[in-house]
């Protein structure tokens, strides 16, 4: 790809974020209700679950080798990486879905533009999903964590970070697939429902730890929802390897974007306009 050609190609997808990104703000912003109302519902959420792990650690010390402190951890990884998913990938997946339904695909294919990247990043809801949404029940967590019996050192935390991101393209990935059925069926949300609740309770639920070896591949590998959470807090609390986990979560990335690509491809050749 000459120079030339791949700033035009940054370039365009750059401006697709920004529009994307800028319109979402305006509709999330537009009903200041509705807004009030997700905050405390995900608000609510967050303190129940952290009644539950007091009452659950109120008689144990420690559960698959976690503290009460390091299932906090897990919880808050957990909770950064389902509300990032829920601002950029899920709904946007959902939504594929009524595009489909209603035609607008159609109306998608036709423009001058990557189909597939606007498709992702649609809509891009930052502010209603990530920050309204995520930040006050996140600070909740935060101030329920003891941050000083950990000892991160800058090896580790550069790990979990990358793994939080490969994670994130790992869960995109499933959502995708997950939703793409919709091209021959018509349908897909039930199918897109249940693994989204695969990745709530495997992913975000249980840490790494608590699988053995087959569900540690089932998991890590074909339906690898523990990459966003489970592999960040292991290796932050030192219970594994991080370069052995990183390489793991790079090489199952990029098949999964490979698979992502290839699945695209066969649905536009067998995708029949819903006008027609």
């Amino acid at each position: 790809m000459k120079l030339s050609a791949y700033k035009e190609f940054i370039k365009e997808r750059l401006g697709l974020l920004k529009a994307s990104t800028l319109f979402s703000f305006q509709k999330d912003t537009a009903y200041w209700a509705d807004n009030w109302g997700s905050v405390l519902s995900t608000t609510f959420y967050t303190l129940s679950m952290l009644v539950f792990i007091n009452v659950l650690y109120s008689n144990v010390q420690t559960i698959v080798g976690y503290t009460k402190n390091d299932m906090l951890l897990f919880f808050l990884i957990g909770q950064i990486a389902f509300y990032t998913t829920w601002a950029i990938s899920a709904q946007n997946m959902q939504e594929f879905v009524q595009d489909v339904n209603r035609g607008d695909l159609d109306l998608i294919l036709t423009k001058p533009f990557p189909a597939l990247f606007y498709i992702t990043f649609k809509r891009v809801r930052l502010f209603s999903n990530l920050f309204r949404d995520g930040v006050p029940p996140t600070l909740a967590i935060v101030i329920a964590i003891d941050w000083s019996q950990f000892n991160f050192s800058l090896v580790t935390v550069g790990v979990a970070v990358l793994l939080m991101l490969l994670g994130q393209i790992c869960m995109h990935v499933l959502q995708f697939i997950s939703v793409i059925p919709v091209i021959w069926l018509g349908e897909s949300r039930s199918i897109f429902k249940l693994f989204f609740d695969i990745d709530s309770y495997a992913g975000k639920l249980i840490p790494l730890e608590g699988f053995n070896g087959y569900f540690r591949i089932v998991f890590g590998i074909f339906i690898p929802v523990m990459i966003s959470a489970s592999f960040p807090t292991s290796v932050l609390l030192n219970k594994s390897e991080p370069i052995y986990l990183l390489v793991w979560a790079v090489t199952v990335t990029g098949a999964a974007l490979y698979i992502r690509n290839w699945v695209w491809r066969i649905a536009v050749r067998n995708y029949t306009s819903a006008s027609s």
